[in-house]
Order: C-alpha cells, then structure tokens, then sequence
C-alpha cells in the first residue's frame, strides 16, 4: 500500500501496536499525528 504524503492519526501512538503504526507508517513516507495520555512517551517517536 503507497502511503506516502497520505495524513494519518493514531491513537494510543506512543506505545504497543499503535506506537509501532506509528512507526512503520512514518518510515513509509506518511505524515502521522499520534495521540496519547502519556506525553512523557513522547520521545519514542520519530521525530520526537
């Protein structure tokens, strides 16, 4: 599936299976919003 320039939102991005979406959807080009509970997490993800 081409994703990339597509939009996505994750939610609960910053840990588990939504964290690794995250991932694997920014590696593949997409720009991705992840939403989470727990900012402090926030620097798992790409970019953060």
């Amino acid at each position: 599936m081409d994703v990339a320039g597509k939009k996505a939102i994750i939610f609960g991005g910053t840990s588990g299976i939504g964290l690794a979406a995250t991932k694997q959807l920014a590696a593949l080009g997409a720009n991705v919003v992840a939403i989470s509970r727990n900012p402090d997490r926030a620097g798992d993800l790409p970019g953060g």
